[in-house]
């Protein structure tokens, strides 16, 4: 089984990377194309993004289990050339429905 590419923290609301997931791959992330925007509603298995790489057929980045609520932030400057590097990047805030 593949390893996710993001973790999401439950109590911080935290979309982050999962370096472990990026360095299995030969290739590298060219961009990452966010199909939810800020205000969208988000619930686990929802694609959140498309992971584009160097040589690669374009991936999904899914929501990981316990990922609900609505896209409150994205990050606009994940260093792509560092995913597959500890520590995790910051890619998005998910806050709790109300």
């Amino acid at each position: 089984m593949s390893k996710p590419f993001a973790l999401y923290n439950t109590v911080s609301g935290e979309l982050r990377s999962n370096p472990k997931a990026f360095e299995v791959n030969d290739s590298y992330v060219a961009s990452i194309v966010w199909t939810k925007k800020v205000g969208d509603d988000v619930g686990p298995g929802d694609e959140l993004a498309t992971i584009q790489w160097s040589e690669d057929p374009d991936e999904p980045l899914i929501a990981p289990d316990r990922c609900t609520g609505k896209v409150k932030d994205i990050n606009g400057n994940i260093r792509y050339d560092d995913l597959e590097y500890p520590p995790s990047q910051f890619l998005a805030r998910i806050s709790k429905l109300s």
